[in-house]
């Protein structure tokens, strides 16, 4: 039969979280898994899976596929994490956002890397920004590990999306929180970061704050 490259499967996954199709891409990663090429699937193909689930707001699964990833003694890296958190909060699953984003930081050493500070996302008809489509970039991704660039940037990216998550969900002391941990741990917040804590603000009628945060952005470089 035709046999595909690794890079092939991961192009065919990425395809099918564009058509939202997570069951197939899942599907696609058990025949695999079944089909005994040692390898496969490896990470990449992980994080596609994760991203496939991420679009679609399947949080339950994108955590069995963590789950299912250590088994295989397959460790995920940060962009796995973050995606996973991001679809928590598609899913409006905030606590479970909240669980990932815990061990995400037992995983991973603290940041010393800034990422790099991405144009800030518009707002939506009904006035909130929009969140960063962060499954769509994990689709694409090489493992996060490879990179430093990429390491702090899938730290962020699982910050921002749990912010959001908890935000949305009511809880703006947590997601102000989530802002203050990602501080701690040396993780520059970006525009997107800034716009899931202005968001938490609004949600929370939380203006004091909100200006101060405001500030705080005009006064970090790359931050506009």
């Amino acid at each position: 039969g035709l046999e595909l490259s690794p890079q092939a499967y991961t192009s065919v996954l990425s395809e099918l979280r564009k058509m939202r199709r997570w069951r197939l891409a899942l599907a696609l990663g058990e025949w695999l898994d079944s089909a005994g090429d040692d390898g496969l699937p490896n990470l990449v193909h992980y994080n596609a899976m994760l991203s496939a689930c991420a679009a679609a707001g399947q949080h339950g699964p994108a955590q069995d596929l963590l789950s299912q990833m250590e088994t295989r003694g397959i460790a995920p890296d940060q962009q796995s994490y973050a995606t996973a958190v991001s679809a928590c909060e598609r899913a409006g699953a905030w606590r479970d956002a909240l669980a990932l984003l815990d061990a995400l930081e037992e995983a991973a050493p603290a940041a010393a890397v800034r990422p790099t500070p991405q144009p800030r996302t518009p707002p939506t008809a009904d006035g909130d920004a929009a969140a960063p489509p962060v499954e769509a970039a994990a689709a694409e991704a090489t493992p996060a590990a490879a990179s430093p660039r990429g390491a702090g940037v899938g730290l962020a990216m699982a910050y921002t999306a749990a912010m959001w998550a908890s935000g949305r969900a009511g809880e703006t002391d947590v997601a102000l929180g989530i802002l203050d941990r990602m501080r701690e741990r040396g993780v520059a917040a970006d525009a997107h970061a800034y716009s899931a804590a202005l968001g938490a603000c609004r949600k929370g009628g939380r203006w004091q704050r909100a200006c101060d945060l405001l500030g705080e952005m005009r006064e970090i470089d790359g931050v506009e």
